[in-house]
């Protein structure tokens, strides 16, 4: 997946914004993952791993219902 452009200077982003993130993209659809919600939740892994270095990405995508 290509990389995401990035503005310097954003404030890190922190759990309690991957948790929000990750329960918006679970609840859509209901039901098995589809490949456009799992695209989009790699997209927001991409972006969420340059952000923070700290950001668990296997964790993030199992908590969007994309990844067990």
């Amino acid at each position: 997946m290509g990389k995401l452009p990035i503005k310097e200077g954003l404030n890190m982003l922190t759990r309690k914004h991957f948790v929000a993130v990750a329960q918006v993209l679970k609840a859509f659809p209901h039901g098995a993952p589809t490949a456009s919600q799992a695209k989009l939740a790699e997209a927001f892994a991409d972006m969420f791993e340059a952000e923070n270095p700290r950001f668990e990405r296997g964790r993030f995508l199992k908590a969007c219902g994309v990844w067990v």
